[in-house]
């Protein structure tokens, strides 16, 4: 009920409070990079670090490719994305998605298995948590996490016509009111960055959490 990324954060926050957890370590992929700077903004007494990987905090605007500006533009980018996935029949739509799907990762042997996560997933949970993620603006947020923060962004030139300079400049124009960060490109691997570069996220992230 109500918000979905909103009751996972709240969800997660009160595991970490249970527990107990001073200092807990963060690191979420995509919906999870959103969902770690989440909480790291309601119970940073609870968080030490955060990793986000290949997540923008303005997804709908990273998306659209700038075209998406206010927060009524994403509502509409949010409907529109949500309505194509409970328009039909599941499998339909991942059908009608999987010549896009190269876009996941760049080791087509690892893509069926992506495929397989999200047929495998339900529907409406997977529409409703699209709508809630595209509708949603952290930017605001951004200044109130002080904990140290690393931010891994996938950068492979065989899908993104931009520079590499220009690409980097718009993922730290989208993380400028984060006040401890460091925003990273990690060459050549694309969404799925711990299964493309899995050397060099595991090296980044390690050197990151020892610092």
């Amino acid at each position: 009920e109500g918000d979905y990324l909103e009751a996972q954060a709240e969800a997660i926050a009160a595991d970490l409070a249970a527990d107990g957890a001073k200092g807990a370590i963060l690191i979420g992929h995509s919906m999870g990079g959103t969902l770690a700077l989440r909480v790291a903004a309601r119970a940073p007494e609870a968080v030490g670090k955060v990793v986000v990987v290949d997540q923008a905090p303005f997804l709908a605007q990273w998306m659209s490719g700038g075209t998406v500006q206010t927060a009524l533009q994403a509502k509409a980018f949010a409907a529109a994305a949500s309505g194509a996935m409970t328009a039909g029949n599941w499998d339909a739509y991942v059908d009608s998605i999987a010549p896009r799907m190269h876009r996941q990762s760049a080791d087509a042997d690892f893509l069926p298995q992506i495929e397989a996560w999200m047929r495998a997933s339900d529907q409406e949970t997977a529409a409703t948590a699209m709508r809630s993620l595209l509708e949603a603006d952290l930017r605001p947020l951004l200044p109130s996490i002080r904990r140290p923060v690393l931010v891994l962004m996938s950068y492979d030139p065989a899908i993104i016509p931009l520079p590499k300079e220009t690409y980097l400049l718009a993922a730290q124009m989208q993380y400028a009111g984060l006040p401890n960060k460091e925003v990273r490109l990690v060459e050549g691997a694309r969404h799925f960055i711990m299964h493309d570069a899995r050397e060099r996220f595991l090296a980044e992230t390690t050197a990151f959490l020892a610092e």
